[in-house]
């Protein structure tokens, strides 16, 4: 069995490694990079240095960027209202998510008497939740699109919502599932399904919320891990 500090050298290994494989193979996506990169080749092909990118001839200093990057997110949570119940749905959700983390290895070994090996095997689902809740995310796209072209072109805010509604359902239900299932005349498969299910449905929830605002992912990245971990903080530790 590993040491407790090598769980996170374990993540720190992997994380890297998925860092080199990004930085290597990933092509930039970003418009305003694409098209800086492009004016800076037509520099060095043609000379001409009047060439200017657009949104380049108003680009800010550093420390501007830096400061309106970290006010941005408290400014989005003060002032509009989606933002601030979105962000606290999501951070409650995944508050109750951890600790729900928690009793599973205690089911597993106080009512099916797992080894230790054969709990951390029953996160397994975890793991595959996650990823089939992230494919989820096509799903979500394409019933986006259906509905800005039934408004006839017009993009519609509340269409982002769909995954997040079935994912709630599914995150749930997942939670009374584990709950009702965990008995000793109950077979083990049903617990771990449903910690499978409750997976998908709170990564379904994730997922919906970072496409909610395309042009400031980081701001809303940095507001609700703050808000997560507030919450995580005020939560019981079981």
């Amino acid at each position: 069995m590993l040491i407790t500090s090598w769980i996170f050298w374990i993540q720190l290994i992997a994380s890297l490694f998925w860092l080199v494989i990004i930085l290597i193979f990933l092509p930039e996506t970003r418009a305003s990079v694409i098209l800086r990169r492009r004016v800076d080749k037509l520099k060095a092909q043609t000379g001409d240095l009047t060439l200017v990118a657009v949104g380049d001839e108003s680009r800010l200093p550093l420390k501007t960027l830096v400061r309106i990057s970290t006010t941005r997110p408290f400014l989005l949570l003060l002032t509009e209202q989606i933002v601030l119940w979105f962000t606290l749905w999501v951070s409650f959700a995944w508050g109750i998510l951890y600790l729900f983390f928690n009793t599973v290895g205690q089911v597993f070994d106080q009512v099916y008497g797992f080894s230790p090996d054969q709990i951390g095997l029953g996160f397994l689902p975890v793991i595959i939740g996650g990823i089939l809740g992230g494919l989820l995310s096509p799903i979500q796209d394409y019933l986006y699109a259906r509905a800005e072209r039934r408004n006839l072109g017009k993009p519609r805010p509340e269409a982002r919502l769909y995954s997040s509604c079935v994912g709630s359902l599914m995150f749930a239900s997942g939670l009374f599932w584990f709950g009702w299932s965990s008995r000793p005349d109950v077979h083990w498969i049903w617990p771990i399904l449903a910690v499978g299910w409750s997976t998908i449905g709170i990564y379904s929830i994730y997922v919906c919320f970072l496409i909610l605002y395309a042009l400031s992912l980081t701001s809303r990245l940095l507001y609700l891990i703050i808000w997560r971990i507030h919450i995580l903080f005020m939560l019981p530790p079981r």
